[in-house]
C-alpha cells in the first residue's frame, strides 16, 4: 500500500464556525487564507454529488442481478449528464431572456422539473432517428426547465442540525 501525504486546513466559516479541511494541496502552492475561497468553489461538486444520491437516489436498485444493477447505475448517470447538460442551455437562455433586466435575484433552471419530465422523454430523446424530431424533444425540455425557474439566493446559510442526524428524510418527495 502506497502513502500518500495529506494537509489538514482549518478555516473558520462566517457563522464563526471551525471547519477542518483535508486535501493533497501544497502549502506552498495554497495559502491556508485562500482555502475558503477554494472551498466555496467545491459547492457545484457537492450539489451535484447530492442530487445523484438524493435526488435520483443512486443507491436504490431495483433489479437483483449484478447485471441489472450496472444498467440502472448507467441509466441514471446518463439521465443525471442529459438533465445537467438541459440545465445549463436552459439557464443560459434564462440568462440571455433577463440581460438589461434589473432581477433582485439570479435566475437558473429548475432543475427538479426537469428530471421529472426528462424521465418520461428520455427514451424519446434517445431512440428517436430524425435529427429534426430529437432537436424537437430537446428544445421542449430545456423549455420546460424554465417553467418556473428557481431563484439563487446569496448569502444564505443553513445552520447544521445537532448530532445524530436522522438516517433517512422522511418528507422527501422523489423527483421522478
Amino acid at each position: 500500500s502506497k502513502l500518500y501525504p495529506v494537509r489538514v486546513v482549518a478555516v473558520t466559516l462566517p457563522s464563526g464556525e471551525v471547519e477542518t479541511l483535508l486535501t493533497n494541496l501544497d502549502a506552498k502552492a495554497f495559502a491556508k487564507e485562500e482555502f475558503l475561497a477554494l472551498y466555496a468553489l467545491r459547492w457545484g461538486v457537492e450539489t451535484a454529488f447530492d442530487r445523484i444520491k438524493n435526488q435520483l437516489q443512486i443507491e436504490k436498485f431495483s433489479g437483483k442481478t449484478p447485471m441489472s444493477v450496472e444498467q440502472e447505475f448507467y441509466a441514471t448517470m446518463l439521465l443525471f449528464n442529459m438533465a445537467t447538460m438541459l440545465a445549463v442551455e436552459a439557464t443560459e437562455k434564462l440568462e440571455r431572456k433577463h440581460t438589461g433586466k434589473n432581477l433582485k435575484y439570479h435566475y437558473v433552471a429548475n432543475y427538479n422539473l426537469l428530471i421529472g419530465s426528462l424521465k418520461d422523454e428520455l427514451p424519446s430523446l434517445v431512440l428517436e432517428t430524425s435529427d429534426r424530431k430529437r432537436n424537437k424533444i430537446y428544445a421542449k425540455l430545456r423549455d420546460r426547465a424554465l417553467c418556473k425557474p428557481c431563484p439563487v439566493k446569496k448569502g444564505r446559510s443553513f445552520p447544521r442540525p445537532g448530532y445524530p442526524r436522522p438516517r433517512h428524510k422522511k418528507f422527501l418527495r422523489d423527483a421522478f
